[in-house]
């Protein structure tokens, strides 16, 4: 039973990586013949005991293909529900921490001379997980960097804000 367990654990734990190309497959079959590990079909047509040489390693290679192939259905799945959400405007990730409001706030309170410390104990967060807390101080200034980098450089955020609306368009 500790070899069927083993070669459960190489088959589903090894193959099933995603970083794993069927190139790969190969190798790994070769360090599964080295190992004392069988396959012990328990039902179905092919009911039986399989060693991982000879007629085995055939078996074993299209368990690799199709745990492969699997893999990158799941891969397609999940990118065509993505794009199928982003087309009816929904985006995935939390909701912003500071808002255009609060930021408004905190670069004019600032311009008259007030710390981001003693600007962050008023705003409160409208919407999360967090909401009605206060924002961290990271939050803020990361915030105050992206607004920053936006006044630097308005044309590169002009040409962002085209290419999404194209993207948008053509979906």
């Amino acid at each position: 039973m500790t070899n069927l367990l083993r070669f459960v654990y190489i088959i589903v734990g090894v193959l099933a990586a995603p970083t794993y190309s069927i190139l790969s497959y190969p190798r790994m079959i070769n360090a599964v013949m080295s190992s004392i590990v069988v396959n012990w079909m328990l039902a179905g047509p092919l009911t039986g005991i399989y060693d991982p040489t000879g007629t085995g390693r055939v078996l074993f290679a299209f368990f690799a293909a199709m745990a492969e192939t699997e893999r990158e259905n799941i891969r397609e799945a999940t990118l065509e529900g993505l794009n199928a959400a982003a087309r009816k405007g929904r985006h995935g990730g939390r909701p912003p921490v500071i808002t255009d409001d609060m930021l408004h706030t905190v670069l004019r309170r600032r311009s008259r001379g007030e710390s981001v410390a003693s600007i962050r104990p008023d705003l409160i967060i409208p919407a999360g997980k967090r909401k009605g807390g206060t924002p961290s101080l990271a939050s803020i200034y990361r915030a105050i960097t992206e607004h920053e980098k936006r006044q630097s450089y308005p044309e590169a955020v002009d040409q962002a804000h085209a290419d999404f609306a194209s993207l948008q368009t053509s979906a």
